[in-house]
């Protein structure tokens, strides 16, 4: 009974994963040599401190069409009956 509720918990936490930014900017922007470095940082690097704001739309575009599958695919599986 609690299925779809997991389910859509588990898509919620892994869009929200996808898109972390302000943690890891606040704290290392980007780590040591860009250890700590995500799609969304390196988006905004592109886009606002190297000015390169096509790169950092296509990187955007690209983040959006990952979370756009991971959630398809959440989808999918909770359309299935048991």
């Amino acid at each position: 009974m609690i299925r779809r509720s997991i389910g859509t918990n588990l898509m919620l936490n892994t869009l929200q994963t996808l898109s972390v930014f302000g943690l890891i900017w606040a704290m290392t922007r980007g780590g040591p040599g860009n250890r700590s470095q995500t799609l969304p940082v390196f988006m905004y690097d592109q886009a606002f401190l190297k000015a390169l704001i096509g790169y950092g739309t296509a990187v955007a575009l690209l983040l959006l069409l990952i979370g756009a599958l991971f959630a398809a695919v959440y989808l999918r599986l909770l359309r299935t009956k048991v």
